[in-house]
């Protein structure tokens, strides 16, 4: 039985969904079709997957083999997410659309909202798939390492876990 406060929680979840929150691999284009990014122009997920993914590759002391795979991986990921990321795109336009028109249709809104929950389930399985695969790549002493890292650049003394 679903509670009213796990109503709620999918709801806000969806709702923050449509707007634009997901993933950031979700958002990244395949490396052989991205253009040069302009930085300002970006939102932060966007600023250098790849970047980001040499500077763990680099603190686990990958080799360059495992980097090439790696990287290899995230770009398959990339490619397999684009039109997911296409869809949830689609997915936030029509909600600004039955939200802003003249009667609310909550029909169309619940069957949005619950096509949205289904791509982000997606995104998240294709995700996962890719990290599992990536730490494959990695040696045992190496994974050990992860934990270690800092798990996103919001991180600060103000983020204390």
């Amino acid at each position: 039985m679903i509670t009213k406060f796990k109503t709620a929680a999918l709801a806000g979840f969806a709702t923050l969904a449509l707007t634009g929150i997901v993933p950031m691999i979700a958002h990244a284009q395949p490396a052989a079709t991205q253009q040069a990014p302009v930085p300002h122009q970006l939102p932060w997920h966007h600023h250098g997957i790849d970047q980001r993914i040499d500077a763990i590759l680099l603190k686990v002391g990958a080799t360059a083999d495992q980097k090439v795979k790696i990287h290899a991986i995230a770009d398959a990921a990339k490619a397999d997410l684009a039109p997911m990321r296409a869809a949830m795109r689609d997915a936030r336009q029509q909600m600004r659309t039955l939200l802003s028109a003249p009667q609310i249709d909550a029909a169309a809104i619940e069957t949005l909202r619950a096509q949205n929950t289904q791509t982000m389930d997606r995104i998240s399985q294709r995700m996962t798939k890719a990290l599992i695969d990536a730490a494959n790549v990695l040696t045992p002493e190496q994974r050990a390492k992860l934990p270690a890292l800092p798990t996103g650049h919001h991180r600060g003394p103000h983020h204390q876990q």
